[in-house]
């Protein structure tokens, strides 16, 4: 009810104006339960074909290896990363993942198949980041993030236990067919967005800004320059997806775990989707009292040093609780980060689509490193202790962060680039 208040509110303070971030987070939603129905099968299937989780963490997390590539080539080849023109290849790529995975049973297929499945999240990430930088303001960019995830967060929300309903003893077709119905509901809300995102002067701006195309060798030093510039804010970003990562992963196993939970074995990636939908309104009020960075580091902090106590209980409500209020610290990190990154991206335009390019690799880097050690980490230690390694992880990272993170970071394009000249 809560969330409910602060949309209305949100809603009456910018009226039309934020129309067409309401659209896209509607879009996001469906598109979220999409994506969330999928990263929940994958790894059953997986593990159904007779892989161990070590294997199937290095089949989920190489598809982050292709991302990366993708990172690179955006920063080379698109003049600009219009929001339109992303979102588009985006659903022809989850289309395509749609059909792959109805035939996918070797570890060739696999990897093909979480490539297709890793690009599509890539360009939904550069996407919302190239719309909130377009159309919103600068003190209301941890705010738009904040609308994004709850909606994000929403459609994650339904989609492990929309899962976990139809599915039987083995995954089947049934989630497969669900997963594709609200990928088309998302795909409406994406035309429906097409009409309402009239160009302003500010994003008009953006979209037919002629930068020249930068070679190679100038293209990685740039990347290097800007990556050494916005440091501690990328490494958190890293491991905020190594966290997520964890729970895509794990989280389905951990709820086979305990088998008195039936089909609403769901749940324990259920709760882990549930604290967006309420930090997401007012993270935006504890940004502008504390600052984006602080506010993301002892978030980080505080949700892990939670999260260390998992794997010490036995009790699977017990556990639910741990995950719910570990998540919610942690959850407030991430529209903070982002919103340094909108920051960024609002304030140097000639180098947006390489920070937007930047930010996505360490999202990739995340998503390559989580999946991976979690899987190695569960075979060796169990799915529970996993989590409490994690958390413990995060709280020398969180430190490591706060001591070291100067309070101003000024990324300052003109100079990096008179600097490259």
């Amino acid at each position: 009810m809560k969330s409910l208040n602060h949309l209305f509110d949100h809603a009456k303070n910018y009226g039309m104006k934020h129309k067409p971030l309401y659209v896209l987070s509607i879009m996001t939603m469906f598109w979220a339960i999409f994506e969330g129905i999928i990263s929940y099968i994958i790894p059953l299937i997986i593990v159904e074909n007779g892989h161990s989780m070590t294997v199937m963490g290095l089949i989920i997390g190489s598809s982050s290896v292709s991302g990366a590539i993708f990172d690179f080539l955006i920063c080379r080849y698109f003049k600009n990363t219009n929001f339109r023109r992303i979102f588009l290849i985006m659903f022809i790529m989850c289309f395509l993942l749609l059909l792959f995975i109805l035939s996918a049973k070797t570890i060739m297929a696999f990897l093909l198949l979480t490539t297709i499945w890793g690009l599509a999240f890539d360009l939904n990430n550069v996407g919302n980041f190239d719309f909130v930088g377009r159309f919103t303001q600068k003190n209301e960019h941890s705010s738009s993030f904040g609308v994004l995830r709850v909606f994000q967060s929403l459609g994650y929300v339904f989609a492990p236990l929309l899962a976990g309903l139809v599915i039987g003893e083995l995954v089947g077709y049934k989630p497969i067919i669900m997963a594709g119905i609200f990928l088309a509901i998302s795909l409406i809300f994406f035309i429906i967005l097409i009409n309402l995102s009239k160009p302003t002067p500010t994003n008009l701006a953006l979209e037919n800004s002629d930068i020249k195309p930068r070679n190679t060798f100038f293209e990685i030093k740039l990347l290097f320059k800007i990556g050494k510039k916005i440091m501690p804010v990328l490494f958190l970003t890293a491991f905020l997806f190594i966290i997520d990562a964890l729970y895509m992963e794990i989280g389905p196993l951990l709820g086979k775990s305990f088998t008195q939970f039936g089909q609403f074995e769901g749940l324990f990636v259920t709760v882990y989707c549930i604290p967006p939908l309420i930090v997401g309104w007012f993270v935006g009020k504890i940004t502008k009292k504390h600052g984006k960075k602080n506010t993301a580091f002892y978030s980080l902090l505080f949700g892990s040093i939670i999260l260390f106590f998992l794997s010490f209980t036995q009790n699977p409500y017990t556990v639910l609780l741990i995950i719910f209020v570990s998540t919610v610290f942690i959850d407030i990190a991430m529209p903070s980060i982002n919103g340094c990154y909108a920051d960024y991206i609002s304030e140097e335009d000639s180098i947006s689509k390489e920070i937007e390019g930047i930010e996505d690799l360490f999202t990739n880097l995340g998503y390559f490193i989580g999946p991976i050690v979690a899987g190695i980490l569960a075979d060796a230690f169990g799915t529970a202790q996993t989590f409490t390694i994690f958390g413990l992880f995060g709280v020398i990272i969180a430190i490591i962060l706060i001591i070291t993170t100067p309070k101003h970071i000024n990324v300052n394009s003109k100079k990096i680039l008179n600097q490259m000249s």
